[in-house]
């Protein structure tokens, strides 16, 4: 009688915006000799699928069915603003966490005996109870929010050491990271420290723990931006690319058709650009394009150190003897990302960790000069022309559900015998998902799938007494391990042609089903527009550049997709068009609006918020305003005899910002018009008023997000107020009680008009918070505060003003305090970042030293 087979160890790494041919492989000219031994022993899946983007993939990997079911309909970034709040908080399956609906891999795992462990980023809870500690792991270091500097620094801790810092924790207890300036081979830098962690855990083991089988889960952020990386290993690429992302991209595609990777017939779609962010690589100067080769020699060399480190965990299993028995993966979360491409739609849309104006906030606490670009205080990204050359041949890159977004390399290797028809360096062509690998990896550890308790579409089943969706991905081993295909196709060996799989995110879907793709997103984004004519239909097998849309040939083909598409919605609660309700799935936690996970997400970039003009070099609306003399990024100082920028001084060109006040003027409305050209060219309501932009946007003529401007006359006095006695007032308005109407909005106004550079209310932006109190949705507390600020600072410093400003801080501070350790995320938010807020709003307010009111001619006075 034959011994029982010895259960398989696993490993599960997970690159972060790589794209297809980002690795030597899959004709990479980037140097990854550990990830190609992996694919000489094993297989290259070539026909692989993520999500769009990181958590839904992260999500589908886990959970082994759709991200809507598992609460990821949506990245919890994406709902910190009133429009990400008002289209999904409160929508089942948009909780932007992994919900309790989905029970997941190492959960599974860890009821049949195996040993689970996590070391890297990840973005599926920012919560102590969302950890993946709570979700399977047993032992966890994580990264929880969606990016962070690679080498543990932000300029925020420096700033503000309470708050805004990316969160590192282990087993649920925050880890605080030393920033490594200089990069110490001993210091912090995010690749090498999630790999020393995850084989720290190893080395820990008990002898129970090494007698059981293992799952490991290694999940970089890498080479997510910030682009970072040492200069020995950025230098190593030093030249490689100075012919352009053009010709990157033929070279890939010339390797790729010489590697057997795609057929030479293949046509690739052509490289989209974008007149927001980066256009055509002829039309960029030589210092431009100087910068954009140094970031891209640091993307590679961001890769470089994932293999070192990948070489580093084999060799670690190998010497344990436990490398012959651990079923290896590696894939990215999705496509290269193109960041500059959607850049508008991510700041001004949704709002991410990228903050609203990102370019002036890496221009004040950054240095990407080209020597200093990979350094611990640099942020650079990759941009839309590198990525079309990591994701060629396919159409566009990461939140995209074209195949540019969601085609991803994957690479296996499995114990010794497991998978007998696959030869060791062979290619798979079978249509796969990230959802497939739940079921390949239970049925491999001789671990029964929960079976439905449904037949419907929607199936159900049981785990640890809850119900929970059941698995959607189909298990590899009937096809790997024994030869039974699905079809007799191999490309439907695994998965049938009749199954239709669908992809969504932020209003951008797509669906497969046999050799057709439908896909759906806006013209502005390159797809073919809005609504039920929005849609293109591809023959993905034929022309896997999606480059010939034949919906209009093939309108029964179309018909049938949409058919599936339409029941895709239903089963998995998509919100989908422009006022989609999702149906009730499910248990409901979506958390509100500036909520714990907001302070928790909050990055530098939004830490102070908005426009923060200063002396930027090498920047073509780099324009200094009076009392702000040096850039911080950059150290550059101002000199106000100068009537000029420092950096228009420089290039001898005339300066809008000159020493003397600039001109107010006004965009009018054309006649007849219903919006002035301004707002019309950027779809905007029109107010039809200077003072909804600063000085500064209206010179340069772009939109303001951030108001920041210097005092003007002096302000009317709040006589439309009530006054804030210690008895009823003639008006009936109780002391401290909010006022209503117009007199409400006039103060938030003057707020936003003189008050508006709080480092702590640096956050909010004025048009939404608008929105939100004609809304009644603005916590109470939050308006006492910001009435307070502008009684006190925004109108002349009469006695009827301050006792206003007084009995309002009172108030707010009556409303605080029980709050402060009970959730009430904003006003944390602020307590954490400014220790000494509690006295300033109890009547002790203090000007920053040289501000004034608003009677005076400094600029507005801060708290």
């Amino acid at each position: 009688m034959g011994s029982t087979p010895k259960q398989p160890n696993f490993l599960f790494i997970l690159a972060d915006d790589l794209g297809f041919s980002d690795i030597g492989c899959y004709g990479s000219e980037i140097q990854t000799p550990n990830i190609d031994r992996l694919a000489a022993e094993g297989t290259r899946m070539l026909n692989h699928h993520a999500a769009a983007a990181c958590s839904p993939t992260r999500a589908m990997l886990l959970s082994g069915t759709d991200a809507h079911l598992g609460g990821l309909g949506t990245l919890i970034e994406f709902k910190q603003n009133v429009r990400g709040a008002e289209r999904w908080s409160g929508k089942a399956g948009y909780e932007g966490f992994l919900n309790r609906d989905v029970a997941t891999l190492p959960e599974i795992l860890e009821d049949n005996g195996y040993f689970t462990v996590m070391s890297g980023k990840w973005h599926l809870g920012m919560r102590t109870s969302q950890g993946p500690w709570e979700r399977g792991f047993q032992k966890a270091f994580a990264m929880l929010p969606g990016c962070c500097n690679h080498y543990g620094w932000e300029p925020v801790q420096e700033k503000f050491p309470v708050g805004g810092r990316p969160i590192h924790a282990e087993m649920g207890q925050k880890v605080d990271i030393t920033p490594n300036k200089t990069e110490d081979p001993e210091g912090f830098y995010s690749t090498d420290y999630y790999t020393d962690t995850l084989i720290k855990y190893f080395e820990e083991r008990t002898e129970e723990e090494k007698s059981r089988p293992f799952f490991s889960f290694l999940p970089y952020t890498a080479p997510h931006w910030p682009l970072q990386c040492s200069r020995a290993q950025r230098d190593k690429y030093k030249g490689v690319y100075n012919d352009g992302p053009y010709a990157l991209r033929e070279r890939r595609l010339k390797k790729l058709v010489e590697m057997g990777i795609i057929d030479e017939s293949v046509v690739p779609h052509k490289v989209e650009t974008s007149k927001v962010g980066t256009g055509e690589w002829d039309t960029l100067t030589a210092e431009e394009r100087k910068l954009s080769t140094r970031a891209m020699e640091t993307y590679a060399g961001m890769v470089d150190s994932i293999d070192v480190n990948i070489g580093k965990v084999v060799q670690y299993l190998k010497k344990t003897g436990e490398y012959d028995n651990t079923f290896i993966v590696f894939m990215s979360d999705n496509g290269a990302e193109g960041a500059a491409y959607i850049l508008p739609c991510i700041c001004y849309g949704y709002g991410t960790v990228l903050g609203t104006d990102i370019k002036s906030a890496i221009h004040k606490y950054y240095d990407n000069s080209y020597d200093n670009i990979g350094a611990y205080n640099s942020y650079t990204w990759l941009g839309p022309l590198w990525a079309q050359a990591s994701t060629a041949p396919s159409r566009l890159f990461k939140c995209f559900p074209s195949q540019g977004g969601i085609l991803v390399p994957c690479v296996i290797k499995p114990p010794a015998n497991s998978f007998p028809p696959l030869s060791p360096g062979s290619f798979s062509r079978s249509f796969t998902t990230v959802m497939d690998f739940v079921p390949t990896f239970l049925e491999l550890a001789g671990v029964a799938l929960p079976q439905p308790t449904t037949s419907s579409s929607r199936a159900m089943t049981k785990f640890r007494g809850r119900e929970v969706h059941a698995v959607r991905g189909k298990s590899w081993v009937p096809f790997f391990g024994r030869g039974e295909g699905v079809e007799q196709d191999p490309t439907w060996a695994i998965h049938s042609s009749s199954e239709p799989v669908g992809w969504e995110l932020s209003a951008r879907g797509a669906l497969r089903k046999g050799d057709w793709k439908i896909v759906h997103f806006a013209k502005a984004q390159g797809g073919a527009g809005e609504g039920g004519d929005g849609w293109e239909l591809f023959n993905v097998v034929q022309d896997p550049g999606e480059t010939k849309d034949v919906a209009q040939d093939e309108p029964e083909k179309l018909q049938e997709l949409l058919q599936c598409w339409d029941e895709y919605v239903v089963e998995c609660g998509i919100v989908w068009g422009e006022s989609a309700v999702a149906p009730g799935l499910g248990k409901d936690e979506a958390p509100e609006l500036w909520e714990d996970e907001m302070e928790l997400q909050r990055c530098w970039m939004d830490a102070r918020g908005g426009v923060t003009p200063g002396c930027y070099e090498n920047s073509s609306d780099a324009h200094r305003m009076p009392n702000m003399p040096i850039s911080e990024g950059q150290q550059i100082k101002c000199d106000e005899k100068k009537p000029s920028c420092t950096q228009c001084y420089r290039g001898k060109r005339a300066c809008t910002w000159a020493a003397e006040e600039p001109k107010r003027t006004k965009v009018a409305r054309r006649a007849n018009a219903t919006a002035c050209e301004g707002c019309r060219d950027k779809k905007l309501k029109c107010t039809d008023d200077i003072n909804n932009a600063c000085e500064r946007c209206r010179t340069l003529g772009i939109e303001c997000v951030r108001p920041r401007r210097r005092a003007g006359p002096a302000s009317p006095t709040l006589s439309d107020s009530s006054p804030p006695t210690n008895t009823v007032s003639s008006r009936g308005v109780e002391p401290g009680q909010l006022p209503e109407g117009k007199e409400l909005h006039n103060l938030v106004q003057l707020y936003f008009a003189s008050v508006y550079n709080f480092g702590f209310f640096a956050f909010i932006h004025p048009l939404h918070y608008q929105r939100l109190l004609d809304n009644g949705k603005i916590p109470r507390e939050l308006t006492l505060i910001m009435i307070a600020s502008a009684a006190r600072f925004g109108a002349p410093a009469t006695p009827e003003n301050l006792a206003r400003a007084d009995a309002w801080a009172d108030a707010a501070i009556g409303a605080l305090l029980p709050r402060i350790y009970q959730g009430f995320g904003v006003v944390q938010l602020m307590v954490r970042r400014n220790k000494s807020v509690l006295e300033q709003l109890n009547g002790r307010f203090v000007p920053t030293a040289g501000l004034t009111h608003a009677t005076g001619n400094a600029p507005c006075a801060t708290l």
